[in-house]
């Protein structure tokens, strides 16, 4: 039974914004495209979705992300134009099959969201200056979204203990000497440490509650609609024994408290639930009890009393072999089983075919796991290993499978007009082809859509460049290397490869004689200059600017031009308008020489790139910082009120030695004025810090003794009796 009142969520993401390029001046990014929702698949024989306050149950396709709008930063030295980025394109709606096993247990509310929308074009950025706005992306298509009914399970299965009871289950309970001690099954005093009780019958003899607090729980997993016994015998006239029996939610279930030599319960399931049996002894008012030992047998209203809960496990180990196993085995139980492989490939093929079949009985264990080897077709392909336990009667009871993606061809576009392409899982002495393309992702999609959907449409209106290898493989492993010709648009752009044996004849339309497939999507750089570096001395009456280009198209004409701006913008310098033709993408541009300012302050290098028509590409600044000081004290000439202060002199913030500054205006400079900041003394022959002019502030009545200062009274004797 499935009932949702909340939120199931397998929606797409939605594609980030684009960004601006070049130090936030530039054309703006496009937007990414968004992912398409998931596959939310539901079977059960009761389905809920949504109460009063509704639910919900989501595959939507995110929204595809904003394109960048283009750009001119403040205080940036920009081109004519900038153009808005395209924007993302939606994602796809996912797939939504809900099922119950008939209409009526089939439940949805009015107030519920069932939804497999796909999502919504990012809006394309807008332009700067005489830039073109960016187109909005494609809105996603519609997923899927049914519900309807299905044949059901032929029983609910709870999930399996991680172990069983001991067959047989002897307590132990009491020892050779005939004292009553902790039985086997302990410690089960709680329900986290409950001893499993769910593969059954069970029947256990000389279990123990041997001390005043022992409590013994045991689990025991309810399936619907099947009624479930548990008794307990034991002696009365020795101590009281009670029992309790609740679900994991702490509902009551049922429970034995009479004054005789056993209690038996009964409970019918109406839900899968696990649940805890508690056997306890009765304290009564005295609050002590007496050991004393019981047995406990657990059964079913299920032929034989019985309760299965098998489940089947696949684990793929690689390519060549997986192991199968089962659990939660009924004892000396006899069992047959199938193993089937499934690969499915790309271009809608698949091979499947039986692994093996065969039968066993499981004694008196509750596992039984076998391997199994496997040969694979050399195709890029998800593998799929499928199990099916059958009991005695060839009733279908548990399923198990493992999946392995064996892939042969990872590919990436590592700059915009480069990438690698690497193959893996080739088999030796085969002959293949391996086809490249790049192409403009947003003309691609306009011709698709505009041609009915067709492949060969939008790759004939969107390639930029594509090749073919022939090849023999002499190892697994193959890579390349691929250039291609450079983007002229800031789309995204896609790089996809096809691999394929040689002889055969692909179909782009459906992948038909696909081998291996792969693709990766980029934003390319536009051509552009870069500055390498600018030199910037001061003591050299000529400086440089050396520069390169990066993604240039080889063979296309370019014109670069370098000024030197002032603070305020204005140039100082520049370059003729140069003309090259690109030889490689990141062909050299040479250095420039400029004349060295003759002021200090901050300038900038600026790189501008033209195509041969005109339009200007990204360019690139670098600013520095000239100081011309003459004497080399540290401070600008511009802000230097001492020219030609002393060669390793301590200047002040003015550039001034103390032989060049009077602080106090004393006419006396501070390098030998002993009072710097007291215009009226400046001299101190005895060094007792009053100062020799008599007329000054603190002078010195004494001013050759440095032990007198002062003489208050005028007597010729000085006032310091020490």
């Amino acid at each position: 039974m499935i009932e949702i009142y909340g939120t199931v969520d397998a929606s797409g993401q939605d594609g980030e914004q684009g960004y601006t390029y070049q130090n936030g001046s530039g054309n703006g990014g496009s937007g990414a495209g968004a992912g398409s929702g998931g596959s939310i698949i539901m079977r059960a024989n009761e389905l809920t979705v949504g109460g009063s306050s509704g639910g919900s149950i989501l595959a939507e396709g995110g929204n595809g992300g904003d394109g960048a709008d283009g750009f001119c930063a403040p205080g940036s030295a920009c081109i004519g134009l900038y153009h808005g980025g395209q924007g993302g394109g939606g994602g796809s709606g996912g797939a939504i099959d809900i099922r119950a096993n008939s209409a009526a247990n089939l439940m949805i509310s009015s107030t519920s969201t069932i939804s497999s929308s796909g999502g919504i074009g990012g809006s394309g950025g807008a332009p700067y200056g005489t830039g073109s706005s960016g187109s909005a992306g494609s809105s996603g298509g519609s997923g899927t979204a049914n519900s309807g009914t299905w044949t059901g399970w032929s029983s609910s299965n709870p999930p399996p203990p991680t172990t069983s009871l001991p067959n047989p289950c002897i307590g132990a309970g009491t020892n050779a000497a005939g004292n009553i001690v902790a039985d086997a099954l302990e410690v089960n005093d709680a329900q986290s440490t409950a001893s499993p009780a769910s593969i059954l019958p069970i029947s256990c003899t000389d279990l123990s509650l041997h001390s005043s607090t022992d409590v013994d729980f045991f689990e025991v997993q309810l399936v619907t609609g099947v009624t479930y016994y548990v008794n307990v015998t034991f002696s009365h006239a020795i101590q009281d024994v009670d029992v309790g029996w609740d679900d994991v939610n702490g509902t009551f279930l049922a429970a034995g408290t009479s004054v005789s030599d056993n209690e038996l319960l009964t409970f019918t399931a109406t839900q899968n639930v696990t649940s805890y049996v508690e056997v306890f002894p009765y304290l009564g008012f005295g609050g002590t009890s007496n050991p004393i030992t019981y047995n406990i047998t657990i059964e079913t209203d299920n032929p034989g009393g019985g309760q299965s809960l098998e489940l089947a496990y696949v684990n793929i180990v690689n390519d060549t072999n997986a192991t199968v196993s089962f659990a939660g085995l009924q004892s000396n139980t006899t069992y047959s089983y199938t193993t089937v492989l499934t690969q499915s490939m790309i271009g809608n093929t698949s091979v499947s075919y039986i692994l093996g079949n065969g039968t066993f009985n499981s004694s008196n264990s509750s596992t039984y796991s076998f391997g199994v080897n496997y040969t694979l077709e050399n195709n890029q392909s998800t593998l799929e290993v499928l199990t099916l336990l059958y009991d005695a009667n060839g009733n279908l009871i548990a399923t198990g499978f493992d999946e392995l993606d064996i892939d042969m061809l990872a590919i990436e576009s590592t700059s915009s007009t480069t990438g690698e392409i690497n193959l893996t899982n080739l088999s030796i002495g085969t002959d293949y082809d391996l086809q490249w393309m790049v192409f403009d992702d947003s003309l691609f999609y306009a011709a698709y859509l505009a041609n009915n959907n067709s492949v060969y449409a939008g790759l004939n209106a969107s390639v930029i460049d594509e090749d073919v290898y022939t090849f023999t493989a002499q190892s697994e492993t193959r890579d390349y290397n691929i250039t291609w010709a450079g983007p002229t648009t800031s789309n995204f752009h896609g790089f996809v490869a096809v691999l394929s044996v040689n002889g055969t004849v692909i179909n782009l339309e459906n992948n038909e004689n696909f081998t291996a497939f792969g693709d990766d999507f980029f934003i390319p750089q536009l051509p552009s200059i870069v500055i390498s570096s600018v030199s910037s001395s001061v003591n050299s009456t000529t400086n440089d600017v050396t520069t390169r280009g990066l993604d240039l198209v080889v063979g296309d004409t370019y014109k670069y031009r370098i000024k030197i701006l002032d603070s305020g913008n204005a140039t100082v310098a520049q370059s003729p308008l140069t003309t090259v033709t690109a030889t490689y993408q990141g062909m050299s541009f040479g250095t420039w020489n400029y004349t060295t300012p003759t002021a200090s302050g901050t300038y900038c290098a600026l790189a501008e790139l033209y195509e041969a028509d005109g339009t200007q590409r990204i360019g690139d600044l670098s600013c520095f910082t000239l100081t011309f000081d003459s004497d080399f004290d540290g401070v600008a000439n511009e802000l230097d009120q001492c020219p030609s202060s002393p060669a390793g002199s301590l200047v002040d913030q003015y550039g001034c030695a103390p032989n060049q500054r009077d602080t106090d205006g004393d006419g006396v400079n501070d390098d030998v004025d002993q009072f710097v900041n007291d215009s009226s003394q400046w001299t101190d022959q005895d060094g007792d810090g009053y100062g020799d002019n008599p007329t000054g502030n603190n002078s010195d009545a004494f001013p050759s003794d440095s032990t007198q200062w002062s003489d208050q009274d005028g007597d010729g004797s000085g006032d310091n009796q020490s």
